[in-house]
């Protein structure tokens, strides 16, 4: 059954509001949601318990909704806080998915735009592909973070802004073989690992 009402005892309050987060995150991802407006929740068939013919109330959706920004399980779109961006996938999932992908198609060292990321035909069955750029931009700061990438903030505009990706390229196999063979003609040993730092 659900509880339409928020407890007052703060145990009992903190196991709700957990027990609300997981329901929205579960609710979101079933329905392939990144953000989701508080007036769309009031409306969905988890705010509302038809036993009694009740509903949670758009009061209580504001304040569980400031509990999972308050423990990172969402962030409000802006200062209105008339909607949340809801991370089913955790910002370090998005992250290290982004890096991968970065990594895989030849693109550390070089500057990618947000939407080049998250629009692009080369990220086409990530799991960021199509993702709102905002949280998309959260994901790169986590980067940026554990120094994997810089964010270049240029212009006001979110869609400019640019992300450097950083880290260790190396060397594909055929061109490995073609250097251990001219090294070999040198008569130097051929067991070399090599790896080029890219800034």
């Amino acid at each position: 059954m659900i509880i339409t009402r928020i407890q007052l005892n703060y145990d009992t309050r903190e196991r709700q509001m957990k027990m609300w987060s997981d329901l929205i995150l579960a609710y979101s991802k079933s329905k392939g949601l990144y953000s989701i407006s508080l007036g769309e929740l009031y409306n969905s068939p988890i705010t509302q318990n038809s036993e009694i013919n009740r509903r949670l109330s758009m009061d209580s959706i504001l304040q569980v909704s400031e509990w999972m920004t308050k423990n990172k399980f969402a962030d409000f779109a802006s200062a209105s806080k008339e909607k949340i961006f809801v991370y089913w996938r955790s910002v370090q999932e998005v992250a290290e998915a982004i890096f991968k992908w970065a990594d895989k198609n030849a693109k550390i060292g070089s500057v990618e735009t947000l939407v080049d990321i998250c629009e692009d035909g080369e990220s086409k069955g990530e799991i960021f592909h199509r993702m709102p750029i905002e949280i998309v931009l959260k994901a790169c700061q986590a980067l940026q973070e554990v120094g994997k990438a810089e964010v270049k903030i240029q212009e006001s505009l979110i869609v400019n802004i640019g992300v450097l990706f950083r880290g260790n390229r190396r060397y594909g196999s055929q061109v490995l073989s073609s250097l251990k063979i001219r090294m070999q003609r040198l008569k130097c040993s051929t067991s070399i690992n090599f790896v080029v730092q890219v800034q």
